[in-house]
């Protein structure tokens, strides 16, 4: 793209003025930012286009270097099962055989693993075979039972020589575990399948069956079902994600308790109605007091159904410093954000004075309990608002001002703005009035004269959604082309997408 700008600077003896300089980071920031997703784009394309050739030709194409795929059909074999197997065909297997033992990596396809012991023998005996030591090992099942079928196969298969000692299994330090149709395990500790995960897991994501599921006769069953993770285990991870639905704070209980060194923190509600008895003596003491997490920095909520956001009073996090709330709204009917659920939260983890980053994700809620919200976290610097709807006749930026009463600034430390997913019809001058009041100026003999350089606010990302409509204005305004050329600020405005 040509930068006028940037050719005058290149062809002169000058260096570049303050504002330029600080532009010119910012740039260079931004295409970093670029090529890296690029990369990581390039990276899932290339697996993509590795996957559907292997389906294409499973048996007369070669190998591609650095990477092997093995197909195998179960129901081809003989001595194979199906019947207790959410598959239908096959399985692929993908692997990287690069000599750099940290871009390693062995995962399943989208299909979930057979449950047979000739499925788990094979797999076992594949695992042992590898050379070297896997970045990240993926694991997709029926129920409890398949998992044990191929804990027994590994432990047997690992039964031979001492190279074979040296698996991949032992090493791995990430490793994601998925159930989605059965929970019958022993509520019994000691003998806890867990116990034979590999020993030096620091990242582990554990998806259990949705309470609607089959492992359950009603979904409030889920109350009373174990989950016995060992709490040496919870105790070495650094970072956590579990996917969980079910009702009450008994899983709470036998898995947040013991995080006492996870630094990253997921929890995915899966999109329900989150449940629980409040006469229930531990209940309420989970509720009222909180579940300390002393070394949380990054909080992610994900599928939260948003009057279910009460989960927050279970949590108690005075290190945290990213806060990320993706809610799942109903489709057939709205329910609206409350910002009351989160102050409890905020007052007993004390982290109004960490607390740095907060992502909101396709929230209904109006002006007023956003404002409230934003008004008791004046330490944020980065505030991204993604899908956000704000009640009617009013606009998204007017939760961004500080009422007129008010003798406090909002987000006073503001530095990075987000706004993604607006609607092609989102109205530019009030966002054009929010920048002009973030750095003040005027013009005089046709220069900007900025009467406030303390403002903290260095960036703007804005994105639309598609639309058939025009394009959007607000690149071409004054304000924008002001900040951007004399003053350093990063403002990306993505445009208004046609569809045809």
């Amino acid at each position: 793209m040509h930068n006028p700008g940037l050719h005058r600077l290149l062809l002169s003896n000058f260096a570049p003025n303050p504002c330029e300089a600080s532009f010119i980071r910012f740039q260079i920031d931004d295409i970093n930012s670029q090529i890296s997703r690029l990369r990581s784009q390039l990276t899932e394309l290339e697996d993509q286009l590795q996957l559907r050739r292997a389906v294409l030709s499973p048996m007369s194409r070669g190998p591609v270097p650095g990477n092997i795929w093995l197909t195998y059909n179960w129901s081809a074999r003989a001595g194979g099962t199906q019947h207790d197997s959410p598959i239908d065909s096959g399985v692929l297997f993908h692997f990287t055989t690069s000599h750099t033992p940290l871009t390693r990596r062995f995962s399943s396809g989208s299909a979930s693993f057979a449950c047979g012991l000739l499925q788990s023998t094979a797999l076992a005996i594949l695992l042992v075979s590898l050379e070297g030591t896997l970045d990240h090992l993926t694991l997709d099942y029926k129920g409890p039972q398949c998992f044990q079928n191929f804990l027994d196969s590994l432990g047997a298969a690992a039964e031979g020589p001492a190279s074979l000692q040296r698996r991949s299994w032992h090493p791995l330090k990430s490793f994601t575990l998925k159930f989605d149709g059965e929970w019958n395990v022993s509520p019994d500790p000691l003998q806890s399948m867990f116990h034979h995960l590999p020993p030096y897991i620091t990242s582990f994501e554990l998806y259990l069956p949705h309470k609607w599921s089959d492992a359950f006769v009603v979904d409030s069953d889920s109350d009373a079902a174990p989950l016995p993770l060992p709490q040496s285990l919870l105790e070495q991870l650094s970072s956590f994600t579990l996917g969980c639905s079910w009702d009450g704070t008994r899983w709470m209980d036998a898995t947040l308790a013991h995080c006492v060194n996870v630094e990253t923190l997921t929890l995915d509600s899966m999109g329900t109605v989150w449940m629980y008895d409040n006469d229930d003596p531990d209940t309420d003491r989970i509720m009222n007091s909180g579940l300390l997490l002393p070394k949380v920095r990054t909080l992610r909520l994900r599928n939260i159904y948003p009057p279910s956001i009460t989960l927050l009073f279970a949590l108690k996090t005075p290190q945290l410093v990213e806060l990320d709330v993706h809610f799942d709204p109903d489709e057939g009917e709205v329910y609206w954000v409350e910002s009351q659920p989160f102050f409890p939260f905020i007052g007993q983890s004390d982290c109004d004075t960490t607390l740095r980053l907060l992502h909101l994700r396709n929230a209904y809620i109006t002006t007023g309990e956003l404002t409230d919200l934003l008004f008791n976290l004046p330490s944020l610097t980065h505030l991204s608002l993604d899908s956000v709807v704000v009640d009617t006749g009013a606009s998204l930026i007017d939760a961004l001002f500080a009422p007129e009463d008010s003798p406090e600034p909002l987000l006073p430390n503001l530095e990075t703005l987000e706004l993604l997913q607006l609607r092609p019809d989102f109205p530019s001058h009030h966002l054009l009035a929010f920048l002009k009041s973030r750095i003040p100026y005027r013009i005089e003999n046709e220069q900007p004269v900025f009467t406030n350089s303390q403002d903290p606010f260095k960036r703007l990302n804005v994105m639309y959604q598609r639309t058939k409509g025009e394009n959007q204005e607000l690149d071409e305004s004054e304000v924008v082309e002001v900040l951007r050329r004399r003053c350093g600020v990063y403002l990306n405005i993505g445009p208004t997408f046609h569809v045809d």
